[in-house]
């Protein structure tokens, strides 16, 4: 939603030049590209989701391999975690996520 409102004042600001409406139609199509997610969790300096088709995404920090996706490094956006079957919940802890 944040985004939305810049994306606003920006075309205000434009006095709702043809530039502004090409931006707004990009940036709409580039949200509804990723993963919609139905469940969001932080734990400390990372966030785990469950999107709508059950698979699990996480990003931000890495450090003790929280984010599951077999190394350490961090994230800055959400990347997929390969798991053998859906999930249904999930929470986190300090460095940690659980997940059934």
């Amino acid at each position: 939603m944040r985004r939305s409102a810049v994306l606003v004042l920006a075309c205000f600001a434009a006095v709702f030049s043809q530039a502004c409406v090409e931006r707004e139609a990009v940036n709409t199509a580039t949200r509804r590209a990723g993963p919609q997610f139905a469940t969001i969790v932080a734990g400390n300096m990372f966030t785990c989701a469950l999107d709508r088709d059950s698979a699990l995404w996480c990003w931000g920090a890495n450090t003790n391999g929280q984010l599951g996706v077999g190394d350490r490094d961090d994230r800055v956006r959400p990347v997929r975690v390969v798991l053998s079957s859906p999930l249904t919940r999930i929470t986190t802890g300090q460095d940690r996520v659980c997940a059934i």
